[in-house]
């Protein structure tokens, strides 16, 4: 997306609802992960502060500016969305281990293991259906734009036939 493509109402409708509920989904599995977890070493304890949970949504900001969604595009591929949720969960995590100095605690380590394997997971299965909410709005004829050819000559009826007929224009009425 950049400034000439960039589209307020596409961002607002699409991107921001999908960033929300992916933190969400980070928040809510890192907190019922630390209410599972024993936590018996004291370096460890760590994990309990509340700057983990701030360089959690650092680290989620650092992820959706490095690797931006794509579920609203039409040439959409599972296997890519799959990979762009993993290249997300892991930076995520990563800037958070780095940032409270846990990477190498054996305990953190498989804490942030189950972390990124389940948001992996849960971000997946949101993703799978914000899709399908997708696709069913534009099957019922939402996210349409309205086009009106002003002339009568034969460009503009090239035009009207070219966006009724073509399926690029799909998004055209």
């Amino acid at each position: 997306m950049n400034l000439k493509t960039f589209n307020i109402k596409e961002f607002l409708y699409f991107c921001v609802p999908v960033m929300l509920v992916d933190l969400g989904i980070h928040i809510g599995i890192f907190e019922w992960l630390l209410g599972v977890f024993p936590f018996t070493d004291p370096q460890d304890l760590i994990l309990q502060r509340p700057r983990t949970l701030y360089f959690l949504v650092v680290g989620f900001i650092i992820a959706m500016v490095l690797i931006p969604e794509r579920l609203h595009e039409r040439g959409f591929s599972w296997k890519a969305e799959i990979g762009r949720v993993f290249l997300q969960c892991l930076v995520t995590i990563g800037v958070l281990a780095t940032s409270v100095n846990v990477l190498f605690h054996s305990f953190a380590g498989h804490f942030l293991f189950y972390e990124g394997v389940l948001s992996v997971l849960f971000v997946s299965v949101w993703h799978l259906a914000f899709r399908g909410i997708i696709l069913i709005a534009r099957r019922n004829g939402r996210n349409k734009v309205h086009v009106v050819i002003v002339g009568d000559n034969e460009n503009a009826g090239r035009l009207a036939q070219m966006i009724q007929t073509g399926s690029e224009y799909a998004d055209y009425k």
